[in-house]
């Protein structure tokens, strides 16, 4: 699995809606770009975007 799929599927475990890990997760990987970042920091930044309404 790539980690855009990884770090989605990651944050609707922790229960977020799927349609706000999949916004937070195209700014990661806007964010990131081609730097290889490992999984945890993709997850650790795709929270940072997410809320908790």
């Amino acid at each position: 699995m790539s980690r855009v799929v990884d770090t989605e599927n990651a944050l609707v475990t922790l229960g977020y809606k799927k349609h706000d890990a999949k916004a937070a997760v195209e700014q990661t990987r806007t964010h990131v770009g081609s730097a290889d970042w490992p999984i945890d920091a993709w997850i650790r930044y795709a929270l940072s975007k997410c809320s908790r309404g």
